[in-house]
């Protein structure tokens, strides 16, 4: 049974990985067996919106680290290591479903 932990945190939590507050690092995850997902309380999150950081979109992104997929230098890839603005609807890409076809 996996655990995954998820949590919203300020600057210096005590993984080595400090936030930096609005804008730059928006969360990070840890790969398989650690699962933990932390997102940048700071950050301005935004659910269905242009205004401010898409909820969901990170969330995926850090989600598929979780699963074990590395960063894409695909820019279409949701792994793309760069957030990309505001998408209304995105779907993952060809690269992502073949990364992640390849773990499991």
């Amino acid at each position: 049974t996996a655990k995954i932990n998820v949590k919203f945190l300020n600057g210096s939590h005590g993984d080595n990985y400090s936030f930096d507050g609005i804008g730059g690092v928006l969360g990070h995850a840890y790969y398989p067996p650690n699962g933990n997902v932390h997102f940048d309380a700071a950050e301005v999150w935004s659910q269905g919106t242009n205004l401010g950081i898409s909820l969901k979109w990170v969330a995926v992104h850090e989600f598929g680290h979780v699963l074990g997929l590395a960063h894409s230098n695909i820019s279409t890839s949701i792994m793309f290591p760069y957030y990309p603005g505001y998408r209304d609807n995105f779907s993952l890409s060809l690269d992502d479903i073949n990364a992640i076809k390849m773990l499991y």
